[in-house]
């Protein structure tokens, strides 16, 4: 039997004026899981 999780994964990317980027990334998990890894490159 699978673990059963839910994960809502929300990503914002804005590219600013002056040329820098903004990132945001709101993460919601809820569930149980034996093991996870949450990698961002």
């Amino acid at each position: 039997m699978r673990p059963s999780a839910r994960v809502d994964f929300e990503l914002e990317v804005e590219e600013e004026q002056d040329g820098d980027i903004s990132i945001e990334v709101e993460i919601e998990w809820s569930g149980k899981a034996k093991s996870g890894d949450v990698e961002i490159n």
